[in-house]
């Protein structure tokens, strides 16, 4: 096949362009781009191109979805990042020569594309928004970014960091409509998912899935806190939790509220987006597995 490449050389497993060039034309296929995402383009996608490969994690992947997203190209993922919770959710993992050698045969699968629109415009997500413990998480993380490159250690690092810092965040009030049903509480965690996995492989919904054109809204207040710092400590150890989060599948959600919000690994402030209408474009990209 005809392939463009995108990768991260920075991703939590590290793999120089070569050695990744080298590995696709020794599966047999040809690269017709090569796009580093540390240079901060937005290129087009070559004319040529028949498979768009998504090397890093999963800030790689929604790049490749944006590059993708006029042209029915499908994404093949190398998950070379921390957490890759999208190749994770489909059960997407072994090396790289493994993973390029399975492509000749490998099924596509329509993946749910979440769409954002705020005063801003639309932008795409393929993991969650929303607002809370997890936007805090990220910001106090990307705050120590650089401390330890390991991936098993960066993971242990956040799971850590979202168990310290759930005691201390302040429910804000949150305004909800969900198909038409308006939910209005002060909570210290909100998050409107479309893949089963967020932040550091956490699971905050089991039954949440991106090929079924739904999005799954959690809900914590203050009823709820201890809740989920079972459910992290339970993660945490790899140990079974009986589920004890409310969960919500819809297919819209408007939400409005004065805290920050993060949209996949990024945070934003509510004045700048301002009320906000999140939906789901089923199988609107199409992912190898």
């Amino acid at each position: 096949m005809r392939v463009a490449l995108l990768y991260n050389e920075r991703a939590g497993r590290s793999i120089s362009a070569a050695e990744l060039c080298d590995a696709i034309l020794r599966g047999g296929h040809s690269l017709v781009q090569i796009v580093n995402m540390e240079d901060d383009v937005k290129p087009e996608l070559a004319p040529l191109a028949e498979l768009v490969v998504a090397a890093g994690g999963d800030g790689t992947v929604s790049s490749a979805a944006a590059l993708v997203s006029m042209r029915n190209v499908p994404v093949a993922i190398l998950p070379l990042g921390t957490a890759n919770n999208i190749a994770k959710s489909l059960h997407i993992e072994g090396s790289v020569p493994e993973l390029i050698a399975a492509w000749s045969e490998a099924h596509p699968v329509p993946f749910d594309v979440g769409v954002v629109r705020s005063a801003q415009g639309e932008q795409a997500f393929l993991e969650s928004v929303g607002g809370g413990l997890v936007p805090a998480v990220i910001d106090s993380m990307h705050a120590d970014r650089g401390s330890n490159g390991h991936p098993a250690h960066e993971l242990a690092q956040a799971q850590q960091r979202y168990r310290e810092l759930l005691p201390l965040i302040t429910p804000q009030r949150w305004t909800i409509k969900t198909d038409g049903v308006v939910f209005d509480d002060e909570l210290v965690l909100l998050e409107v998912l479309n893949t089963g996995l967020v932040g550091p492989n956490l699971t905050l919904s089991p039954e949440t899935s991106a090929t079924d054109g739904l999005l799954s809204v959690v809900v914590v207040g203050e009823e709820n806190r201890q809740n989920l710092a079972t459910l992290l400590d339970a993660q945490s150890q790899g140990k079974p939790c009986a589920w004890p989060l409310p969960v919500m599948h819809v297919r819209q959600v408007d939400i409005h509220g004065h805290d920050a919000l993060h949209i996949d690994d990024k945070v934003h402030w509510p004045r700048a987006l301002g009320g906000i209408s999140l939906r789901v474009e089923p199988g609107a990209l199409t992912l190898l597995t």
